[in-house]
């Protein structure tokens, strides 16, 4: 993997970096009731059962009241606009904010460019940065040339939006006296011209850069050295009264905005330098100080020299006296997803391209403008005032950052539990250790799927959650029933994320619904002043502010939501969690540098603990569910044959002719679902007839397995009722695009399964929403034959877990080195699926092994069932 296959479209592609921007499906509205419900839910670990009944109650009323109007009105929003909650979520959840920028809405992310060769050392001052803008301006050239790949599966049926892309470069934030608004001056070459010079800011001075040469090309890093070598020069070498301005914008959004106003009025040539500077594709900051260790990094670059950072800028690189390196964007023009993605390209770049040569002269020798502004004496006191005032803010957040180096994702997954969802559950168990009590917890959920998606709320504090943490802190609860417990909260932790991802979340619907009653004058409804509303995490108040940055050493992270909470960054790759966690200073509750402790001891127990007390992901639970009877042998033997039924009647539905075309065009598009017209026509065909047989082949085995009388009609209609549900369920579920990442990703490594960690997570997501799917099953059959079986909670939730049991096994008994060296032949011999005997042979034995496992399965199933007596 590289930056030409992540970044770069090919040169006779006929894509476009913003094409598929405008085909994205409509954001989805939720249903109230659906919303209501999993809200209600999310309340149950903060509130003792006198405060859930008053806000059961109150929730009801609004359902029943209010709530219904408000969600009409917010439904005939949803069917005119294709996402309803955009310029709600810019005006209300950002521009409105009149707190500083600097620290509560800055994205900030140290760059650890000695990991791919540029060293942090006071040499490289000024060649760091000067590298860094070389290839920040070759990204700004693939935007404008909208070349820089769209983010999307292989078959187009999942494209991400790339519309905040718009506003990485060439954007600023500009205050306003009551509500600010996003500004961007950027265009693509096919919709005009765009600024393309840069601001540096050096000791409080502002230079103005020029990013091309002459023939449009961006800079090389000799160009731009030599300009940063003359601001250096001119700033170090001599004291002027009009450095400062930048610092203005680091205050109130409320003051800052009449003072911008005042400085636009005293000359029109203010105006112009105030355009030069907000236009601009970037900013590079010159920061004296010098770092001591990666959390003073992190830490620095977030506060530093604010004197020098106009911090309305949408994206900015700070260079320090010692050669560290960090980055910032401001949060409402984009998110955490575009900061990551420029950080990680230029990393890449300077992987693959080296350092530069500083031997090599530069062509362009070219001198930065100063730009000065026009000051009066009230400014010049702003300026004194704002001085003092970012002095202080330079210590108001502490910032700790982790290198857990004793396990990474590949533990965890060996333990068949999702990294994220085992790294969510490990914040949660720190934040009660150290405080006692249970943390309302946001964790960032991506809606680039969406039309102008951005982000939504999953709720990751579950009742799930917080069973197991209870238990963990129990010394009389077994090892093994920790374990359990410590899978079924991150299984219910990748339930919450997917639903959230789906549109499903709690937060965004509630805050439309707020917005509708606040833009129609209509009074706040109840359930908005409901203290379990705040104490959830609502209206802004989640106590951990978390999200995972992917599976690269890039970390970055945002200062806390509340006071007395913390932001929880992290990185997962094989053998390591990088971790940045923030909190304020002036808090008397929290201490970022006990929090990044305690989660490294946590990280350490929780090693321990699967250690000790689990070697497989859903070890059967020893308790008795059923003592009646036992389960008779035929039984098993029905549900057996279900399973190899299926596994025939797939097989027969699709001929071997069928299965070679399809192998040969999978080869020729590599691994790309896009069939020619007959074969995908043929594939639709037995789509259907694989329906139909599955329905008519299950059919005798339900009858058998349920003990019903097929000759009873309604019992009769039910049963098919019940198989045509089922059967639709599963096939339409079928997790088509991740089977086409997988043969991409296969084929691109030439038959090998050595799967990269995005692909891994994403199966392991496939499995998550598979299980969802059984769930659903077995919900409709229990509300199908309600009067045939007694149902309780804890009967359901035991169900579930078996079901997840059966799914987990049949998971891990996929033979994946046997279907790689399938692969391979296939390849070999030019997509003929005539394999060689060896090979039919092992599959035959694979085959039986696999009739065996089912077996051992479906007997530890019976066992966890009905338990045999002594």
């Amino acid at each position: 993997m590289n930056r030409e296959t992540i970044y770069y479209l090919p040169e006779d592609s006929t894509e476009s970096t913003f094409c598929y921007d405008e085909d994205r499906p409509r954001l989805p509205l939720p249903k109230l009731d659906h919303t209501l419900k999993r809200y209600l839910e999310s309340l149950k670990p903060f509130g003792s059962s006198e405060e859930l009944e008053n806000s059961k109650r109150i929730i009801e009323t609004f359902r029943k009241g209010v709530g219904a109007k408000l969600q009409t009105i917010l439904e005939e929003k949803a069917a005119k606009e294709k996402n309803w909650v955009d310029k709600w979520w810019e005006d209300y959840a950002y521009c409105t904010l009149r707190m500083p920028l600097i620290p509560y809405c800055v994205m900030v992310q140290p760059l650890l460019l000695g990991t791919v060769g540029l060293e942090a050392v006071p040499e490289n001052f000024l060649k760091g940065p000067a590298t860094c803008l070389h290839h920040n301006m070759v990204f700004w050239k693939l935007l404008r040339t909208e070349r820089l790949r769209p983010i999307a599966t292989a078959d187009k049926k999942t494209v991400f939006s790339a519309d905040l892309y718009r506003r990485l470069y060439n954007t600023v934030r500009t205050p306003g006296v009551e509500m600010d608004k996003v500004v961007s001056h950027f265009r693509t070459e096919r919709e005009g011209s765009c600024p393309s010079h840069l601001i540096v800011l050096y000791g409080g001075r502002i230079f103005k850069v020029p990013g091309l040469d002459s023939k449009g090309d961006p800079l090389s890093p000799q160009d731009f050295l030599f300009s940063l070598q003359q601001i250096q020069v001119k700033v170090e070498g001599e004291r002027v009264q009009h450095a400062g301005v930048p610092v203005l914008t680091n205050d109130d959004r409320t003051t800052w905005a009449k003072n911008r106003q005042h400085l636009v009025e005293l000359s029109p040539r203010n105006k112009e330098l105030l355009l030069d500077v907000e236009s601009a594709v970037a900013l590079m900051i010159l920061d004296t100080n010098s770092p001591k260790h990666f959390s003073d990094l992190a830490q620095l670059s977030l506060t530093g020299d604010v004197h020098s950072k106009w911090t309305d800028k949408s994206c900015g690189t700070i260079a320090f006296k010692n050669g560290q390196m960090g980055c910032y964007g401001e949060h409402c023009c984009y998110d955490g997803s575009i900061s990551m993605s420029i950080s990680l390209y230029v990393m890449m770049s300077i992987a693959e391209e080296g350092v530069p040569d500083w031997s090599v002269p530069p062509k362009n020798l070219i001198f930065p403008e100063e730009v000065v502004f026009d000051l009066d004496d009230t400014l010049r006191n702003e300026i004194l005032r704002m001085e003092k005032v970012s002095d202080e803010m330079q210590n108001s957040v502490v910032v700790s950052m982790d290198q857990f180096q004793e396990y990474g994702k590949a533990f965890m997954k060996q333990h068949k539990i999702h990294p994220d969802a085992y790294v969510q559950t490990a914040l949660l168990l720190t934040y009660y250790r150290l405080h006692g009590c249970f943390a309302p917890t946001y964790e960032t959920a991506m809606m680039r799927q969406y039309y102008k998606g951005r982000t939504e709320t999953c709720r990751s504090c579950s009742i799930e959650a917080v069973k197991f943490i209870e238990a963990m802190e129990d010394s009389s609860q077994s090892p093994s029933s920790k374990v359990k417990l410590f899978k079924v909260a991150a299984n219910r932790q990748m339930e919450l994320m997917n639903e959230a991802r789906k549109g499903n979340g709690i937060d965004r619907h509630l805050f439309g619904l707020w917005c509708v009653a606040y833009d129609n004058g209509m009074p706040i409804p109840e359930l908005y002043d409901d203290p379990l509303y705040s104490k959830s995490g609502g209206g802004g108040n989640f106590v951990l502010s978390t999200s995972t940055l992917g599976y690269t050493i890039n970390c970055g992270y945002v200062a806390p939501m509340c006071m007395d909470g913390y932001g929880c960054f992290y990185t997962m790759l094989e053998d390591c969690i990088w971790a940045i966690f923030s909190a304020y200073r002036d808090s008397t509750v929290t201490s970022g540098h006990k929090f990044q402790q305690t989660f490294h001891q946590v990280m350490l127990d929780l090693k321990i603990l699967l250690e000790q007390g689990s070697c497989c992901l859903a070890t059967p639970l020893s308790r008795q569910v059923q003592t009646r009877r036992e389960i008779p042998q035929e039984t098993l033997d029905l549900v057996y044959d279900a399973f190899v039924t299926v596994f025939r009647t797939v097989q027969a539905t699709y001929p071997p002719e069928l299965l070679q075309q399809l192998a040969k065009e999978l080869l020729a598009t590599g691994g790309r679902f896009e069939f020619s017209e007959e074969l995908s026509a043929e594939l639709d065909g037995k789509a259907v007839e694989l329906r139909s047989n599955l329905k008519n082949a299950l059919e005798d085995i339900a009858f058998s397995a349920a003990g019903l009388d097929p000759s009873d009609e309604l019992v009769a209609d039910k049963v098919r009722d019940y198989l045509d549900y089922a059967v639709d369920v599963l096939i339409n579920s079928a997790p088509m695009d991740v089977l086409e990442n997988l043969v991409v990703e296969v084929l691109e490594k030439e038959g090998s399964f050595d799967f990269t960690p995005e692909l891994e997570a994403t199966l392991l997501e496939a499995l998550a929403d598979t299980k969802i799917q059984l769930r659903q099953i077995i919900d409709y059959e229990f509300e199908l034959f309600e009067e045939l079986i007694e149902l309780d909670d804890e009967m359901r939730a035991l169900i579930y877990q078996y079901i997840d049991y059966l799914a987990d096994e049949t998971y891990q008994a996929i033979p994946w080195k046997l279907l790689e060296d399938i692969v391979y032949e296939v390849i070999e011999n030019e997509g003929s699926i005539e394999l060689s005997d060896a090979l039919n042979e092992r599959i035959e034995e694979t085959l039986e092994l696999l009739r065996q496992k089912l077996r051992e399965v479906l007997e530890s199933l019976e066992s966890m069932l009905l338990p045999k007596k002594a």
